[in-house]
């Protein structure tokens, strides 16, 4: 996902939250050619979902399935 001022990106395998940092207006492929940072999370059976909060604060996660949690983690501090 892009945060909504376009400033930060997540991307998120079944075991890690990966997470870049844009430098101000460089192009999305020159910031995935960095090592991204490995954010901490709730491992989910199925973790599929990730998103940004409205705020772009936080992320979200959740899982496949009907009823799954959603879990809600604060970036860190930039």
């Amino acid at each position: 996902d892009i945060s909504p001022d376009g400033k930060h990106l997540l991307v998120r395998s079944y075991e890690k939250v990966y997470y870049w940092q844009r430098r101000g207006t460089e192009p999305l492929w020159v910031t995935l050619q960095r090592e991204p940072e490995e954010l901490p999370y709730k491992l989910e059976r199925q973790g599929e979902a990730i998103g940004f909060t409205a705020d772009g604060e936080g992320y979200l996660t959740t899982s496949e399935g009907v009823y799954a949690p959603i879990y809600y983690y604060k970036l860190p501090a930039q």
